[in-house]
């Protein structure tokens, strides 16, 4: 008998045991569910890798006390990977994702329409133009559900701010007619012409070494009479900016006007331009904002640099020769 509720004993022992062991368990998978859920995923679309704009965001939020999974997919500048994408149920794959931030115009054009106004906030940062671009109709506004950020400063600042330096009359314009950002530009470059009594020249290219190299060749052999060249927020344009600065600024002696600081950063000689770090920060505090208030369809108004600055490139006014006046000269950057 005494055996018997030995036996008894023990089995009720190792029933106890197991369940207790079942219990841990259930509360270590749960644990670890809430752990993940409580992750804020993000699946970034970027076009040329990680940019200042990037480096920015994903240091604000890492630094959060917040818990974010990052999940970074680099184009390469390549459309047709891009492409590939969209058709691959896109929207399926966005779904596991809480935000998708896409760089700059050329994913931003073709991601928009395929997220629908649902749980996913869209970040689309490093856009030319967010009206043009149909993202929304006032830069008060980012639109249902989505958070913009603009890069590019206005136009007419930059050729006033230029023409502190230089003298404009006849300003070249080289730029991709397939390339979304740089026809914007251009078409708002072109009214600003014609305000301020100067002859805008397009000098159109094709995007690839080859077109470049015909384009700056052009202008060399005075198919173009320019005295000075624009370059639009173009991605080929500013990747091969050192085709162009080997003839038009070390040759031919022409200034270069940035629109973007990647630019000047390559041989352009002045701009007045956007930092893309601030802009990511930006871009990563609202979504910090969101979580704390636990609503991502608030309306937030088109973010941009709130401090553009005019930059002069110093290298390049050495090589240009040019004179700098003393009211200038805090506009000086050491971009070696």
């Amino acid at each position: 008998m005494r055996h018997i509720y030995s036996q008894l004993f023990l089995h009720r022992l190792v029933l106890i045991f197991f369940l207790f062991v079942l219990v841990s368990i259930d509360s270590i998978c749960a644990e670890e569910k809430n752990s993940s859920s409580s992750k804020v995923k993000i699946w970034m679309l970027e076009w040329r890798g990680e940019t200042d704009a990037e480096k920015g965001f994903k240091d604000v939020l890492l630094k959060s006390d917040k818990k974010f999974e990052l999940v970074e997919l680099d184009f390469k500048q390549k459309t047709d990977d891009l492409v590939n994408l969209l058709r691959e149920d896109f929207l399926a794959k966005a779904e596991k994702f809480d935000y998708v931030y896409t760089y700059g115009s050329t994913i931003t054009a073709r991601v928009k329409n395929a997220i629908p106004n649902n749980n996913i906030r869209h970040i689309a940062t490093i856009v030319t133009d967010p009206i043009a671009l149909a993202l929304t109709t006032d830069l008060k506004s980012s639109g249902i559900n989505k958070i913009v950020a603009k890069h590019v400063v206005d136009l007419e600042t930059q050729i006033i701010n230029a023409s502190k330096l230089i003298k404009i009359k006849k300003l070249g314009f080289i730029f991709n007619p397939k390339e979304i950002n740089s026809n914007f530009v251009r078409e708002n470059m072109q009214k600003i012409a014609e305000k301020h009594g100067l002859t805008l020249v397009d000098i159109p290219v094709r995007p690839d070494v080859e077109g470049l190299n015909i384009a700056i060749s052009a202008i060399k052999n005075k198919q173009y009479i320019i005295d000075s060249l624009y370059l639009p927020p173009d991605t080929f344009l500013t990747v091969n900016m050192d085709i162009i600065t080997a003839t038009v600024t070390k040759e031919l002696k022409i200034p270069v006007i940035a629109a973007i600081e990647d630019q000047l950063k390559k041989g352009a000689l002045l701009g007045t331009v956007s930092s893309y770090k601030v802009i990511g920060e930006a871009l990563a505090k609202e979504v910090l904002k969101d979580i704390e208030q636990n609503n991502k369809k608030r309306d937030v108004p088109v973010i941009l640099d709130p401090n553009p600055e005019f930059k002069i490139n110093e290298q390049i006014i050495k090589i240009l020769g040019i004179n700098v006046p003393g009211e200038l000269q805090k506009h000086l950057k050491d971009y070696k």
